[in-house]
Parts: structure tokens; C-alpha cells; sequence
């Protein structure tokens, strides 16, 4: 049997969606380990700072009792939707003193070791280096979604971790493209409103091309399918972040259409390309972005010139990452 460990459902994210696909896409038999969904988050982050822990928990305590009742058996394995959890320090406890042969893997998605992830700014390093490697050591195999994060891990935390990209089932994205000259003029900033994602630049840009919508969905409260239509119907997408190990808006704004304009920094240009992004420097910290937005403003307004061709390279690109970035089946391989 595999156990999956979920995470929150939150609708504006993946994680709700996870929940659906990736027991579809397991090619074993499997159970969907929960908590109690709390669906508000904590401003700037990816889901309430307090209420993950009563879910990790509640997780925690559902496992335990399986292994006290005698249902764990040799074979059976365990996967984290969210590998930093304690319960990955619990659940190898009970294999290792219960003697059964089982399996632990996960996603890692960010840590303490990356200084512009939440983690990270907020010196949790202090504390949680200890703990993230703990977990490396806990698990059989840790898998990331991109070359650029396993390398950071391999510097900082780990001797191993498998880079495979993301479950991502694209094909429930189809039904919301539009052709290319049924967009507007949008500019679309996907991303949360949080200091690594440098919401501050996009409000001030607006005011450089005033014949364009500017939109921040963190804005809006939107569900999933309209969160689509806006991306669909944009575009450009407007990406400065300092953090990003994958990049799911980005992903999902340039599968619908957008043309990204999006720094030379982080999994970028790694799943992208040097000819998709601008120049890091430019956008870095507020400093850099007063003394380089003219440079900015020049590189938008040619891409806007040759709007048709860089949409193009755009959907070109877009093959390439659905291959090697958006797939269980990497994960499966590496599992079995």
C-alpha cells in the first residue's frame, strides 16, 4: 500500500488539485492520509502558519495509530506531499524500532537553507538546519522539482536528492487557452503578495505603460477557474521574485498564452531559457530596480514590438518544460 501524506486544501493553489491528481496518477494502490482543512492563510504565505501544524499533526496521529493497530506491513510506503514535516521524524522512528520494511519519500519545496524563501528571511536556519537534515537522512529518496533547487540542497543540506519536476496534469489547463489575438492588454502578476515576490516593482512599473491593465491576483479572490480565465485571456506575465524552485504561476501563465517577462534568476532560466528572460540585476532589490527600470521599460517595449515572436518561443518552450518539468512519472521510476 502507498500512503499519501497530503497537504492543506487550499483552492487558490495546487494543493487542492493534488489531492485529486496524483492518487490517479500512482501506479499502486494507495490511501490519502488528511487533516483538518483550514482554509485562511497567513498574509504573504502559503498557507496558515498555525493551523499547518494542527494538520501535520492530526496526520501524524492518524499514522501512528495505523502502525499501532498492526496495518503497516513490510512494502508499504509512505509519501509526503510537503516532506518538511515532523511527522517524516515520527513516521521513521516506528519503521526503524517496529523493524518493517517500509518506504519514505516526498517533495521538498523550500527550506531554511535558501535565504529568500519565508524560511529562510525569518533565520528559521538557526534552528532548522538540525531538522532539514534530519529529514534527508529519514527519507529513502527526497525528490525536487528543478536542477537549480537540488543543487542548492546538495551545497547546503544533503548528499542526495532526485530532481523529477512537479505532478502537474496540464491537460485540465486546454480548455481555457484563447488564441493569440483574442488577448488583452493585461499584465498579470500571479505570484503572493509577499516581500521574495517584490509586489512593490509591479505597482510601479504600471505606471510606465498606461494603456495596460495591470492585475495582481492576490488581489482577488478568485477560484481556480477564473484565476485561468485571467491568465488566459492576459497578455503578459510580470515575475520579479527572488524565490522561486519551480515556479507553478509562472508555469501556468505561460502554458495559457502569456508572454513571461521574467528575471534571469532562480529555476528560470533553468526551465526557460536566456532568450525569455531579463536581466537579474535589474529587479534584484528596490535599489537596483530605481537605478535599472528604464532598462526594464526598454526590454518590455521590444518585447511588446515583437510580441508575435516572442509568443511563439513562448509555446515552443512550453513543450520542452511539460516534458521534463511537469511529470509524475519520473517520480514513479524513481520509486520503483
Amino acid at each position: 500500500m502507498r500512503y499519501f501524506i497530503d497537504i492543506e486544501s487550499i483552492p487558490a493553489r495546487y494543493s487542492t488539485q493534488w489531492r485529486d491528481w496524483i492518487p490517479k496518477l500512482s501506479k499502486k494502490e494507495s490511501i490519502t492520509i488528511s487533516g483538518t482543512d483550514y482554509t485562511g492563510l497567513t498574509k504573504g504565505g502559503f498557507f496558515d502558519f498555525n493551523s499547518t501544524n494542527v494538520y501535520k499533526a492530526e496526520q501524524t496521529v492518524k499514522i501512528s495509530e495505523l502502525f499501532r493497530d498492526g496495518k503497516i506491513k513490510d512494502g508499504d510506503e509512505f509519501f509526503f506531499y510537503d516532506v518538511w514535516h515532523p511527522g517524516v521524524i515520527s513516521l521513521r522512528y516506528m519503521i526503524d524500532l517496529g523493524k518493517i520494511d517500509c518506504k519514505i519519500y516526498g517533495i521538498m519545496h523550500a527550506g531554511s537553507y535558501d535565504e529568500t524563501d519565508i524560511l529562510g528571511m525569518n533565520k528559521l536556519y538557526l534552528w532548522a538546519d538540525s531538522f532539514e537534515k534530519s529529514i534527508f537522512k529519514a527519507c529513502d529518496k527526497v525528490f525536487v522539482a528543478s536542477n537549480y533547487h537540488k543543487d542548492m540542497i546538495l551545497r547546503l543540506r544533503a548528499s542526495r536528492a532526485y530532481a523529477t519536476g512537479f505532478p502537474f496534469c496540464f491537460d485540465e489547463l486546454e480548455q481555457y487557452k484563447i488564441l493569440s489575438n483574442q488577448k488583452e492588454n493585461i499584465f498579470v502578476f500571479p505570484h503572493r503578495l509577499s516581500p521574495d515576490k517584490q509586489p512593490e516593482i509591479f505597482d510601479d512599473l504600471k505606471e510606465m505603460f498606461p494603456d495596460y491593465e495591470f492585475i495582481k491576483t492576490g488581489d482577488l479572490d478568485l477560484s481556480k477557474p477564473d484565476y485561468y480565465k485571467l491568465l488566459a485571456k492576459s497578455k503578459f506575465q510580470f515575475s520579479c521574485s527572488l524565490h522561486e524552485n519551480w515556479g507553478i504561476s509562472v508555469f501556468e501563465s505561460m502554458f495559457l498564452g502569456c508572454v513571461p517577462i521574467i528575471p534571469d534568476r532562480c529555476s528560470y532560466r533553468e526551465m526557460y531559457g536566456r532568450d525569455l528572460v531579463y536581466e537579474s540585476i535589474w529587479t534584484y532589490n528596490a535599489k537596483h530596480w530605481k537605478q535599472y527600470k528604464e532598462h526594464l521599460k526598454t526590454y518590455i517595449m521590444m518585447v511588446m514590438v515583437q510580441y508575435d515572436e516572442y509568443y511563439d518561443r513562448t509555446q515552443a518552450r512550453m513543450e520542452r518544460v511539460k516534458k521534463y518539468y511537469c511529470n509524475w512519472d519520473k517520480i514513479e521510476e524513481e520509486m520503483t
